[in-house]
């Protein structure tokens, strides 16, 4: 008797092996992330950043967050939003500017939301940081052994895996976000770091 397979995921679908979604759990993007500091603010700031998400059920998300390792430095803000996929798959049209998340506690910080999101159907998670002073620390990717493994499903930028290649970057002045998120400026590599961003929902 054959061992039982997974059936295989249609283009932009969820992940095959992925739980039914519990109200209360965290999920973000489809990557690995390490617990680490790893995304200093003022690093990333003036910047969107964008991470693809895709869930297996329809679901209507109540929360949107990152986590704050290390609030040293002048306290600044990081604006977070949900963008909808264009037909060449990468972040398109606006569906939820969330609003800023203050970065003056360490933890979860999370903005309340209540959105519908499709089943099997690519979005993109976006962080927008403010510029300054600020020295606090995000949770998310960092350019390690174990997030190199992952990468090359999303297109590593060389054949020794030197970057982490899951999201995509625009420069974008801090502010609202814009009802449209414009040509990339390029695929994430190298050195560039990106914040955990998650949903939760039912809480």
């Amino acid at each position: 008797m054959p061992l039982y397979r997974a059936p295989a995921a249609s283009v932009g679908s969820g992940l095959p092996l992925q739980l039914p979604i519990q109200d209360g759990r965290y999920y973000g993007p489809l990557c690995y992330f390490e617990s680490d500091d790893v995304a200093t603010v003022s690093d990333i700031a003036d910047t969107m950043i964008a991470l693809p998400f895709v869930a297996q059920q329809q679901k209507m998300w109540s929360k949107i967050g990152i986590y704050v390792n290390d609030t040293e430095g002048t306290a600044k803000s990081v604006r977070l939003g949900i963008y909808s996929s264009g037909s060449d798959g990468l972040p398109d049209a606006l569906v939820i500017d969330a609003g800023l998340v203050d970065l003056q506690s360490s933890g979860e910080q999370e903005k309340d939301i209540s959105e519908l999101l499709d089943a099997d159907t690519r979005y993109w998670l976006v962080a927008l940081s403010e510029a300054g002073t600020s020295t606090a620390t995000l949770v998310g990717f960092n350019n390690n052994g174990s997030t190199r493994i992952l990468q090359w499903m999303f297109g590593a930028p060389d054949g020794g895996g030197g970057g982490v290649g899951v999201g995509v970057v625009k420069s974008q002045a801090f502010g609202a976000l814009p009802s449209s998120f414009g040509a990339i400026d390029d695929y994430m590599f190298g050195s560039q770091y990106a914040p955990l961003i998650w949903l939760r929902t039912g809480v």
